[in-house]
């Protein structure tokens, strides 16, 4: 992302404007509640789920909703080729950074998605959207029009690709290796499940960004998964600028190796095991400091969509 379209798209990413969205989420997030409930009743009360597929819908759906103007129902449909074709790009992305000599063939394309966004823009230029409500797109497109010579509508394409890509990807695998973790970890699911009980009214009631800092568990079980299973560990990486001298190893100039951090015993005691705690109370002597924490990189290049 270039330094103008993350100036462009800082407004779309505040807590004000994040908070303005809500409604929007919540109704996505009630579309895959009820689809749980019809799969439950359907199976006499229990049902096997792929809950990645459902968690990855979701967030296509809410991306969608927040940054297109409207969801694209993957939750409700099931199984869609746009779904398919999400996933099979992703997959290829990531081979291309495991193995750079790929990037002389070309960067990774696919055509067919390359022109779902280029419809999803060419349909908003050529109609009148009547709202109040002004998603990404609008900001884009809005900034385009004033200055195109430092936004252009490839540079659009681009960073709706992005959304539409890496942004609900990476929260669809958060959500997921969430979930995992909480069940392998009875205590800890146990223990977030009485923070919630307690904060809620409800089960139906929606965790807002009012009431989150209410919650420092939760928060603390986000940190701890994205410290333990960093959905883009691959794309933060930062290079030692000289040799570094670690114990009896010589890292070269150049070489990254920035998650290695997040499972170092030194930084983090017991750094194999899934402990919330350490980001509340701390744990054996040493609570965890987010200066040791890159899940979403940090400085200038953090990721924009952090919060």
């Amino acid at each position: 992302m270039s330094c103008e379209s993350r100036r462009l798209l800082s407004n779309g990413f505040s807590m004000s404007y994040l908070k303005a969205l809500e409604p929007l989420m919540h109704g996505c997030v009630q579309v895959l509640e009820d689809v749980l409930e019809d799969r439950c009743a359907a199976g006499g009360g229990t049902a096997t789920v792929n809950i990645y597929d459902l968690l990855s819908s979701l967030a296509s759906d809410i991306m969608a909703e927040c940054s297109f103007g409207g969801s694209f129902g993957l939750v409700r449909q099931g199984h869609h080729p746009l779904k398919t074709r999400i996933t099979n790009y992703m997959k290829k992305a990531a081979l291309y950074q495991t193995v750079p000599l790929l990037s002389l063939f070309g960067k990774p394309r696919d055509e067919q998605l390359d022109a779902i966004v280029q419809g999803i823009i060419d349909k908003r230029l050529h109609s009148q959207k009547e709202s109040e409500r002004r998603d990404l797109l609008d900001m884009l497109l809005e900034a385009s029009a004033e200055n195109p010579d430092k936004l252009s509508m490839e540079d659009i394409k681009a960073e709706m690709f992005v959304f539409l890509l890496a942004g609900s990807d990476t929260s669809a695998v958060t959500a997921t290796f969430c979930l995992m973790k909480l069940l392998e970890n009875p205590a800890a699911h146990q223990a977030l499940k009485r923070e919630l009980d307690e904060l809620l009214a409800s089960s139906s009631d929606p965790i807002v960004d009012e009431n989150t800092h209410n919650l420092p568990y939760l928060n603390a079980v986000i940190h701890e998964t994205l410290r333990m299973l960093p959905p883009a560990a691959g794309g933060f990486a930062r290079q030692a600028l000289e040799p570094v001298t670690v114990g009896d190893y010589v890292l070269p100039a150049g070489v990254t190796d920035t998650t290695a951090l997040h499972r170092d015993s030194r930084v983090y005691p017991d750094a194999d095991k899934f402990i919330p705690e350490r980001w509340i109370s701390g744990h054996a002597g040493e609570k965890a400091a987010e200066k040791n924490w890159y899940p979403f990189s940090a400085g200038s290049r953090v990721c924009i969509g952090k919060q």
